[in-house]
């Protein structure tokens, strides 16, 4: 297969985002599992359509990851009709002047995949050689524990330095789209779903960064009794091998699509947040990633069962 050149990929990429994202078939669909889940993404915009883990192998699933557009949540083969809205890549995150506008050309680009064994499947979008390879990986319990765990792999191939950011725009089901109750246990309690008119402002829309995500466990409390886990972990890879951990880059941001049973909960790195927001002054710090030419961003998630 011949690669994609610039002009076709900016072409692709910005028809899928203004088309209506509508197609004419059913997509193709990647699922992977094991004994302790199973999940299902679909291969265009690697977008998470739902995932389920389960503490042991006779206990009834639970569903981790949802997305706004599965009509029977029981079935990973149902009809989508919509390209964007399910658990997926950013890369820069929030708006972009670049291809693919918010969250960038991630989520709007072809994919091919391959399993690895069931309970593993990596992605990889069809970019041009001089661009920006990007590859997703999935793999549910790694460790024989109720665990999911997602990486991004950035690499720059423009031949110039880079300055973005990338995060995981992860769905989890909020049923009646009520978060009273919702508790992030993060260590000085500072996290913004645990203030109510923080937790007001992202359920209205207006999206909330926390900059205290620096990579360890924070356990979440849902409302209808869920508990989960959340790590992850940033590195740079240079081109001779050398590795930069940059875990101090990392944050997680909040937001929730009003009218919708689901609450986003997103692990990001080398995004800093909204300086002056709403204002002539208005500055988005979504280019603090400094990524060298031929070196690869490595951002890495579990997401784990507890009840």
């Amino acid at each position: 297969m011949s690669e994609i050149t610039m002009p076709e990929f900016a072409h692709h990429i910005e028809t899928r985002r203004a088309s209506g994202y509508e197609f004419d078939t059913d997509p193709a669909v990647l699922t992977i599992h094991s004994h302790v889940g199973e999940m299902a993404i679909r291969q265009e915009g690697a977008v998470v359509l739902e995932a389920w883990l389960k503490k042991g192998r006779h206990e009834v699933p639970t569903m981790i990851l949802t997305s706004d557009i599965v009509d029977d949540p029981y079935s990973s083969h149902a009809r989508i009709a919509k390209l964007g809205v399910g658990s997926h890549t950013m890369s820069p995150v929030g708006p972009s002047e670049g291809f693919g506008g918010q969250h960038g050309f991630a989520r709007w680009a072809t994919y091919t995949s391959e399993k690895v064994g069931d309970s593993k499947g990596i992605l990889r979008a069809e970019t041009p050689p001089n661009y920006f390879k990007l590859t997703k990986e999935f793999e549910i319990g790694s460790d024989g524990i109720p665990a999911l765990d997602s990486t991004i792999r950035l690499q720059n191939k423009t031949g110039k330095r880079q300055f973005t950011s990338a995060g995981e725009h992860f769905y989890f089901p909020l049923p009646d789209g009520d978060a009273e109750g919702l508790i992030v246990n993060s260590p000085n309690g500072d996290a913004p779903m645990n203030d109510p008119e923080l937790r007001d402002l992202v359920m209205s829309g207006q999206a909330q960064f926390w900059p205290g995500f620096t990579g360890d466990n924070i356990g979440i409390d849902f409302p209808d009794g869920r508990k989960i886990l959340i790590s992850g972990s940033a590195t740079i890879l240079e081109s001779d091998g050398a590795k930069t951990n940059v875990d101090h880059q990392l944050g997680m941001l909040f937001w929730h699509r009003p009218g919708t049973e689901s609450i986003c909960i997103e692990p990001t790195v080398g995004f800093a947040g909204i300086e002056n927001p709403g204002t002539a002054s208005e500055k988005v710090r979504n280019q603090e990633l400094e990524l060298p030419i031929g070196a690869t961003m490595i951002l890495g998630t579990k997401i784990e069962l507890i009840s």
